[in-house]
């Protein structure tokens, strides 16, 4: 991953001198600590190959991957805490000075903004701790749009963009194959 991760930022000409002309965050969780942190454009995070590195663990999900050791903790991605960060975007603008009528807020959402009904009646360990997750990532993400809405009411959320269809996957996460991805990206 961090070959893939580095290559593709090569493409673009991302180097260690790299000044990044628009503004990003990655949110990560320090493991050790229990604190979430968010790198941006301007974090020092030892030149690119702290933002390969934490561009990498952005993927490292509890209980399928290791956290990763890089500035002096250890990480795992930042969705355990904070599956969508819209208060960090609006929070940049706002701290470079915008106004929170000037800021317009697009939001993609990897899942549907509806919960899909399931017959659970015979659902045993895995398959309620599937659902479960689903659950909690749902309201997860939805109130992660609606805290910021409420607090940054003046703020345009322009476009909450999400999924018309339930993804195609198994329950058993991190095993999609090469035509489930297409689908997804279709």
């Amino acid at each position: 991953m961090k070959n893939f991760i580095t290559s593709e930022l090569k493409k673009f000409g991302i180097s260690d001198s790299t000044s990044f002309a628009r503004h990003f965050d990655i949110g990560i969780l320090d493991f050790m600590k229990g604190t979430y942190i968010t790198v941006d454009e301007k974090a020092e995070t030892k030149g690119l190959t702290g933002i390969i590195n934490t561009m990498f663990t952005s993927f490292s999900f509890p209980g399928y991957f290791p956290p990763t050791s890089f500035l002096g903790s250890h990480y795992i991605e930042g969705s355990s805490v904070r599956t969508l960060d819209v208060l960090s975007a609006v929070t940049n603008c706002l701290s470079a000075g915008f106004a929170e009528s000037d800021i317009i807020i697009d939001v993609l959402l990897s899942s549907s903004v509806d919960l899909s009904r399931v017959d659970a009646r015979d659902y045993r360990s895995y398959m309620m701790l599937y659902r479960y997750l689903q659950i909690a990532y749902y309201y997860s993400a939805m109130n992660g749009l609606q805290r910021a809405k409420f607090t940054h009411p003046n703020v345009n959320y322009r476009y909450v963009v999400a999924p018309t269809v339930n993804l195609p996957g198994t329950y058993i996460p991190m095993s999609l194959n090469a035509t489930d991805v297409n689908e997804i990206f279709n």
